[in-house]
């Protein structure tokens, strides 16, 4: 049975209620009148329980607006809730940039970017065969305009070459410092970078002005090879 189903039932009983009620008591009154002590007794008795069955009957309406009252609270409690919400993000997030612009607090992608200039304190290792590319200390972050380098995997169809868009990445002067390493031929006026074991790539790539580059996407840290 839905909703509104019962509320009519109900409806239905409360008036079958009020209507027994009232033709009731009419009875009532009038037996009073020429009855004995005895069946009057019993008539107040009678009297007394149809009372408690309007009392009952009026419960509904207080149950109703009790219900209603209830409603409009846990609306308030609601909208209560949304503003203290809203004021503590609000308040957070003033805080929170404060810490940042003043260097105290730094975000979970601040603390595994490197800083500019900063050299490798890992190993640079190949994300395929875990060969070492670089070892400790032989390349340096730099944060630059943005690059592009080809995917390692193309996919099929596609007319023109998928790449991925660099915005910050290792770099190596010395081609000698690498530790693994292989080249591509040329590509558009590019040589591309890839690991030497495996021949995963490209990992980077070589730039205009003789720098190498290498995408941290591509590799992983590590302490060891193994």
């Amino acid at each position: 049975m839905n909703k509104h189903a019962v509320t009519e039932t109900v409806r239905e009983q409360v008036d079958q209620i009020d209507n027994t009620y009232s033709s009731l008591h009419a009875l009532i009154s009038s037996c009073e009148k020429g009855a004995s002590a005895e069946l009057t007794q019993k008539l107040k008795h009678f009297e007394q329980c149809l009372s408690d069955i309007h009392k009952i009957r009026l419960a509904f309406n207080d149950l109703k607006e009790s219900k209603n009252k209830q409603k409009e609270k846990i609306c308030d409690l609601r909208r209560q809730v949304t503003l203290k919400d809203g004021l503590i993000n609000s308040f957070a997030s003033d805080i929170i940039g404060e810490f940042e612009s003043q260097g105290i607090l730094r975000t979970e992608e601040d603390e595994c970017t490197p800083k500019n200039e900063e050299r490798n304190t890992m190993m640079v290792l190949c994300s395929h065969c875990n060969s070492i590319i670089l070892r400790e200390g032989e390349a340096v972050w730099m944060n630059g305009n943005e690059m592009e380098i080809p995917l390692a995997r193309q996919k099929k169809g596609g007319d023109l070459t998928q790449c991925e868009k660099l915005h910050g990445w290792w770099t190596v002067k010395d081609m000698f410092s690498f530790e693994n390493v292989g080249f591509t031929n040329s590509v558009d006026g590019i040589r591309y970078l890839t690991c030497a074991d495996c021949d995963f790539g490209p990992i980077g790539r070589v730039t205009e002005d003789n720098l190498h580059i290498v995408a941290p996407s591509r590799v992983k840290m590590g302490l060891d090879s193994s």
